[in-house]
Parts: structure tokens; sequence; C-alpha cells
């Protein structure tokens, strides 16, 4: 009892001093990029639920409590190698043309510190929040602008074509949708679709996170998320055309316009749902037929 009594400080220290050293030194290290990370998600509102990401995954380690609870604990020396090129990803990272990597090291960072301290089990156990961290970290811009391009041009053909069977002989010429009698609605970055595919891609993850589905669903509710953005927005481009011809040009400009994008992102998180709620009814018969 006596041995029991003295190892106990030691336990306590090991478990927590260390962890919390060893973290407390993390944060310090990336505390401007956390700083410049949370300007990136008040600045940019594609990726405006960064906020939500850390009580997400927060959320998810306590879900998970159990298992970590009765997971075997085995400190790595791998995962304190690993931390070594994260690192350097953060000195990389001070380069303007590669900020981007720097979050991406942040969220390494602590996967490998938890491999470090705790061990593989505990690592796999952390991989979902892990998962959703990454969901906060903007895209690499570069990625982003090659992906715009593509996206504008294919809402813009789709609105063109949907304004054309509804009754509005509507011609498109690069970016720009000539409406009849009406000034041309320009088809700017903005209108691409990649804020709303970028926010819907996230909220598809995090639901495939918490959703009990197979791994394949969950997998193919997560890629539908870019087809349903795409028509979408779309959509919200043949809506904006629609009403400048029959209401009013103001339905292309300002308040209106914001509205209808907030409208048609509800519109297009439901239209997801609802898949992957279809996609469950159908799995189920054959999960029932194996039993």
């Amino acid at each position: 009892m006596q041995t029991a009594s003295v190892l106990t400080p030691r336990r306590a220290a090991a478990e927590w001093v260390w962890p919390a050293l060893a973290g407390s030194l993390l944060l310090l290290a990336f505390w401007p990029t956390l700083v410049e990370l949370v300007s990136e998600w008040i600045e940019r509102p594609e990726y405006g639920h960064g906020f939500l990401m850390p009580p997400v995954a927060a959320w998810l380690l306590w879900l998970n409590r159990g298992q970590l609870r009765r997971a075997e604990q085995k400190p790595s020396l791998a995962g304190a190698l690993l931390l070594v090129p994260c690192m350097l990803l953060l000195l990389l990272g001070e380069m303007k043309l590669s900020w981007f990597l720097k979050p991406y090291a942040f969220v390494a960072s602590v996967g490998c510190l938890i491999w470090a301290l705790y061990g593989k089990a505990v690592l796999r156990i952390c991989l979902p929040s892990l998962l959703v961290l990454l969901l906060m970290c903007p895209l690499p811009g570069r990625v982003q602008r090659d992906l715009t391009l593509p996206l504008k041009r294919t809402a813009a053909l789709f609105a063109t074509g949907l304004l054309d069977v509804t009754g509005i002989h509507a011609t498109l010429e690069g970016n720009l949708i000539h409406l009849p009698g009406l000034e041309s609605l320009w088809v700017a970055d903005a209108c691409s679709g990649i804020r709303s595919l970028i926010s819907l891609a996230s909220l598809a993850v995090v639901a495939a996170v918490f959703w009990p589905a197979p791994w394949p669903v969950r997998a193919v509710v997560v890629a539908s998320s870019v087809p349903v953005a795409v028509l979408v927005n779309g959509l919200r481009l043949w809506l904006t055309g629609f009403l400048s011809v029959h209401v009013s040009p103001e339905a292309a400009r300002g308040f209106f316009h914001l509205a209808e994008g907030f409208g048609m992102f509800a519109f297009a998180a439901v239209l997801l749902a609802t898949w992957a709620w279809l996609l469950a009814l159908l799995v189920r018969p054959a999960e029932g037929g194996k039993a």
C-alpha cells in the first residue's frame, strides 16, 4: 500500500503534467497560426464553419470517452519524431505562398502528439476528431482557384439552359448571361458555388462522422455534396435571372441576392439530407436480408 501511495504522484505527473506541458508548448508554437486562422474564418464566409469544428471535435472525444479509458496507452517514439517534419511545415508555411500549410501542420502535430504520449490505439480513436479539425483549414489558394473556374462555367451553362426552358431567351458569352431587355448577369467568382461547396461538403463530413451507417454509404453521401452544390448553385443563378426578368433587376443584387444565397444553401442541405435518408432506406433492407 505504501508503494502505491508513493507511485501515485508519479502517475499523476505522467498522465497530466507532461501532456499539459507538451500541449502548452504546441499551442505556444502555433498561436500566431491559430490567430491567423480565426481571421480567415471571419473574413471568408466559406470558412465560417471553422468556428464550429473545435467544439464538434471535442464532442466526438467526449462521446468516445469510454473507449479512450479502455484503450491501451503506450507512448511512442515514432510519434515524437514525426513532430519534427510538422515543425518544418510550420516554418515553410511562413512563406506567403505556402501559408495554407500551417493550419494543416497544426492538426498533424496534434495527431503526432497524441501518438507520442498515448500510442496508436488512442490515436485511432481520436482520428474522427482530427478529421473534423481538418475541415477548419482553408484550401490552398491555387486549388480553390482551379476549382472556381469549372464550377462557374458549369453553373452558368446550367442556369442558361434553365432560363431557355422556362421561356427566357438567354445566351451565354463567357461568364456573361445575356437577358432580353436587361443588363447581362455577370457570373463572378463569388457566384461559382465554391463557397457553398466547401460549406456543404464540410457539413456532410461532420454528419457522416456521427451518422451510424456503413462507411460506403457515408462516403457516397459526402461525395454527393459536390453535385448537389453544383446543381443548387445553378438553380440560384437561374432564379436570379428569372426574378430579374419577371420581377425586378434589383433581385440580382443586394439583399435579395444575399437572401437567395442563404435560402438555396438551406435547400441544398435539405436535399442532401433527403438523399442520405433514401440511401439509408435502400441499405437497411439489404442488411436485413443478410441477417
